[in-house]
């Protein structure tokens, strides 16, 4: 946070209020930056409050399931659902856990990865602002100023003010340009997983059976992890339209198996169009999801 609260003192008085000179330019990139730079801190806090998501008290396999499935924690001293891992960091097991993130001093899980993803996108546009703007900056200062009279100030206290600003808008742009340009990569294979719904830890290991299970398109995949509503994938808050759907414990899968086919928790495919993974058997003209995150019953 402190490191937050030096790039934004740098940016608000050295790079934002030169732009004030032109009133309605200058209102304009401070409303922009600023709704950017507020989503950003949203989302940071509810990255780090949110809790990843815990197994069920008293959750527990069902007959029939695969020894497989049956996975143990003698940590936590609970059956660990499907696509869920004990943290060493936290001490407990994480439904649905991608990874422990130290930026955010939590494990990234089930219920706050949509406050992951949207972090990083707006952590990605506010250094924007910090890097188009101190560029900026080093160029207008480069041409216009220095090779004339080294500063806009003959006074010896206006040159040191210049230089003291020069120097802090170069070490910014030192510490954001790499920034810039590590979180680009990074979100991008993040969302990749989010599309494929696949999760850190399990891209580690493709040739698993367990690799892909999950996926049922990018739509739904994206649903599971963003809510129903599009308008709202992009709100750092969880409203009943853009929570995660489901539970973080049972999981629909592209391949069922019989005894999740016989409990009537997952849905589908429909046997007469195996190929198009969007009809559901029973249910074609169903989302096999309901408003309150449950799924529908077979």
């Amino acid at each position: 946070m402190t490191m937050i609260a030096l790039l934004y003192a740098c940016y608000f008085l050295i790079l934002l209020q030169p732009l004030f000179e032109i009133y309605y330019i200058g209102v304009t990139v401070s409303a922009a930056f600023h709704l950017v730079f507020a989503l950003f801190l949203i989302s940071f806090y509810q990255c780090t409050n949110t809790e990843p998501g815990r197994v069920p008290a008293k959750w527990g396999f069902r007959v029939g399931d695969e020894s497989k499935r049956r996975r143990y924690c003698k940590v936590c001293q609970v059956w660990k659902p499907d696509r869920t891992h004990h943290c060493s960091e936290c001490g407990k097991c994480v439904l649905n856990m991608d990874h422990h993130c130290p930026w955010i001093n939590n494990c990234v899980g089930f219920y706050n990865r949509k406050f992951f993803i949207q972090l990083l996108i707006y952590a990605q546009l506010s250094l924007l602002f910090l890097f188009v703007q101190g560029t900026m900056f080093l160029v207008e200062q480069y041409i216009t100023l220095w090779p004339y009279n080294h500063g806009t100030d003959p006074t010896p206290l206006g040159r040191s003010i210049e230089a003291i600003k020069l120097t802090s808008i170069i070490v910014m742009l030192v510490f954001v340009t790499p920034l810039l340009l590590a979180l680009f990569p990074f979100s991008r294979l993040h969302i990749g997983f989010i599309v494929r719904n696949l999760t850190t830890i399990e891209s580690l290991s493709p040739q698993s059976p367990e690799y892909g299970r999950y996926d049922l398109g990018p739509e739904r995949n994206i649903q599971q992890a963003f809510g129903h509503n599009p308008m709202q994938w992009f709100c750092p808050f969880n409203t009943k339209s853009s929570r995660p759907v489901g539970d973080g414990v049972r999981w629909p899968v592209r391949c069922p198996e019989v005894d999740d086919l016989e409990m009537g928790q997952i849905p589908i495919y429909s046997h007469q169009n195996i190929n198009d993974r969007n009809t559901y058997h029973g249910h074609q003209n169903l989302s096999p999801y309901n408003n309150s995150g449950v799924y529908h019953q077979i």
